[in-house]
């Protein structure tokens, strides 16, 4: 029980470190970055980060007696998600693509009963009620001007989280989540630097605050959310880890509030309320 609290804990703190992502995606575009620009610079800062990290702790990135076919589903599930949701955060608020994104804890949910034969005990499925219904409290005000092209974009990138939750689980079996975590980001300034080299959009004409801001993505919504969701999700795994990370809404909404001056009403916050507790309930439950 002690693994799984800690488990719990360490997802919850990476839904804090990724619910800045969308605020620091939002000043990015502001700044003048575009998306495979942005994509580009925060991976390569998060591959030299993690890989220096890797080195430190003395594991290697060598890659043995692995599944490659789980590491290709992890990867590339992986970067498709991102580059989506990135995207989706162009053409929506950054709390209405949240959540439409968040979709993917009930989509896990489903999907790992199917793959991997796992039962959706009751408590579970109750949170998932609870936490879905808690982010449409959450963020009711924010169906005005909606576009249809970023509402794809965000629930293809909850889609493909969700095989990145499955199949990452299975990875970690095999390598270090500091290991798993470089490689990703290795691969993702590759992909995502050619892209943007062969489409012509990659671009350093931008606000000088860009940099700050892509290096808080980086830093903080890339290496230090990561580290801690594979650390956590080792411990506890991909459904019940789904379910705890719906806390990144709260955080991204609060977060609007202080940088965008979005006003959270009286709904929301019980919404929000709806959610922490959804999170919370199956730990209760588990230590009775």
């Amino acid at each position: 029980m002690h693994h799984e609290r800690k488990g719990a804990l360490l997802v919850i703190a990476s839904a804090i470190f990724i619910g800045t992502e969308a605020i620091f995606t939002k000043l990015c575009y502001a700044s003048g970055l575009n998306l495979w620009t942005m994509l580009t610079i925060r991976y390569l800062i998060s591959s030299v980060i993690l890989v220096a990290i890797a080195s430190t702790l003395g594991h290697t990135l060598k890659l043995k007696n692995i599944s490659w076919p789980n590491l290709s589903i992890v990867l590339t599930a992986y970067l498709v998600t991102v580059a989506l949701l990135s995207k989706a955060y162009y053409y929506l608020p950054a709390s209405l693509a949240i959540m439409f994104f968040f979709a993917y804890p009930t989509i896990t949910a489903i999907m790992v009963y199917f793959i991997n034969g796992e039962i959706i005990s009751k408590v579970k499925l109750i949170a998932l009620i609870m936490s879905t219904f808690g982010l449409i409290l959450l963020l009711w005000s924010s169906w005005t001007n909606i576009k249809v092209i970023g509402i794809y974009l965000a629930l293809g990138a909850a889609l493909c989280n969700t095989f990145y939750l499955i199949f990452s689980n299975r990875v970690l079996k095999e390598i270090s989540e500091s290991s798993l975590t470089a490689w990703l980001y290795i691969v993702g300034t590759f992909v995502f630097s050619i892209v943007g080299l062969s489409s012509g959009e990659i671009t350093l004409s931008f606000a000088w605050q860009g940099w700050v801001y892509v290096a808080c993505l980086s830093i903080i919504s890339s290496v230090l959310a990561t580290l801690a969701f594979f650390s956590g999700l080792k411990l506890i795994g991909p459904s019940l880890a789904a379910i705890i990370s719906a806390t990144e809404p709260p955080v991204t909404a609060f977060l609007a509030f202080l940088v965008f001056g979005e006003v959270l009403t009286g709904i929301q916050l019980f919404g929000a309320l709806l959610i922490i507790f959804a999170v919370i309930l199956p730990q209760i439950r588990g230590r009775k």
